[in-house]
C-alpha cells in the first residue's frame, strides 16, 4: 500500500478511534450520573422503571459494541504497521481498496466475508414462531 495512502488510512482509523472512545466516555457519564433518572423525577413508577432500564441494557450494548470497533480498529492499526493491511487473513489474497475505504478495519476481503456470513446466517437458528 503506498505510503500516502497509508498515512491517510492512519488517520482516518486514529480519527473514528478518538469519535468512538468520546462517545463512550460521554455514555458513561451520562449513565454514572442517573440523568435519565433525574429526568423523570422521584414520583416514577414500575413502567418508568421498565424504560430506564431498557435503556440501561440499550446502552451497554452499545457500549460492548464500541469495544468492539476499538479492538478492531487497533488491529487495522497494528496491520498497517506490518504492511498486512491490505491482505485477507482467511485467503491471504489481497482486499481491494475500495473495500479498505468503506470498512476500514475489515480483516478479510468481499469474498471471504460474504461466505462467512452465510454460514454463520446458516448457523444461526430461525425466530420465526410457528
Amino acid at each position: 500500500m503506498k505510503n500516502i495512502v497509508s498515512q491517510e488510512v492512519k488517520s482516518m482509523l486514529f480519527e473514528k478511534r478518538k469519535i468512538i472512545l468520546q462517545s463512550t466516555k460521554d455514555g458513561m457519564k451520562t449513565m454514572r450520573s442517573g440523568e435519565v433518572r433525574e429526568i423523570l423525577g422521584p414520583g416514577f413508577d414500575e413502567g418508568d422503571m421498565a424504560v430506564i432500564t431498557q435503556i440501561e441494557n440499550m446502552q451497554s450494548t452499545l457500549f460492548g459494541n464500541q469495544a468492539y470497533l476499538i479492538k478492531s480498529i487497533d488491529e487495522a492499526l497494528k496491520r498497517l504497521n506490518d504492511g498486512t493491511y491490505h491482505i485477507c487473513e482467511a485467503c491471504d489474497n489481497e482486499i481491494g481498496e475500495e473495500r479498505l475505504r468503506a470498512v476500514p478495519f475489515t480483516r478479510h476481503c468481499r469474498n471471504c466475508q460474504e461466505h462467512y456470513e452465510t454460514l454463520r446466517r446458516m448457523a444461526t437458528p430461525s425466530r420465526h414462531v410457528l
